[in-house]
């Protein structure tokens, strides 16, 4: 807990326990009653609800009269007849499931180019960026999207999807020029 709650909270049940264990509560409450006694003497106000003039409410029924109720104009429960189609439209024959749900598309790739290098064999490989973390692939290794790697070339890195046999790039920006 916070030390403000803490203290706050120290401080009630001090308080608390300090009001049970006082002795002046019922002294205070003894002397004032007398006294209101004797003012209320001393006004000679009215003890009844009857002098103080409130209405008496006459007793409830012992019964209800019978409630008058008319039938229902139409039911609630009974199937309805659906609104047939104007014979010029014709009736639509794409499934329905095709509607409902897109088809399964490969994931979005969240990689950006970082850098190229040539191994000591000669084979390109490339620096991708994932968020703040890169990425060395090469060609035939598989990213954690699905992705695989099909080519490198001067322009791009190519991608293939196996799921799906969906192809992507991912751009490769030109040499600055010295």
């Amino acid at each position: 807990m916070r030390r403000s709650l803490t203290w706050t909270l120290v401080a009630t049940v001090v308080l608390s326990a300090a009001v049970l264990w006082n002795s002046e509560v019922p002294r205070i409450v003894s002397a004032v009653e007398p006294r209101i006694r004797e003012h209320v003497q001393e006004l000679d106000l009215p003890v009844t609800a009857q002098q103080l003039g409130a209405t008496v409410l006459p007793p409830l029924p012992s019964t209800l009269a019978a409630l008058a109720l008319e039938p229902a104009k139409r039911d609630l429960f009974a199937a309805t007849v659906p609104i047939a189609a104007p014979a010029s439209v014709p009736p639509v024959s794409a499934p329905v499931a095709s509607l409902l749900t897109p088809p399964p598309q490969a994931p979005s790739i969240q990689l950006r180019f970082l850098g190229m290098m040539l191994n000591p064999d000669g084979q390109r490989l490339v620096y991708l960026a994932r968020g703040d973390a890169a990425v060395l692939v090469g060609i035939g290794d598989r990213l954690d999207e699905g992705y695989v790697v099909e080519s490198i070339t001067a322009d791009s890195v190519g991608l293939v999807y196996p799921q799906f046999n969906t192809r992507a790039s991912i751009a490769i920006p030109p040499a600055p020029q010295q």
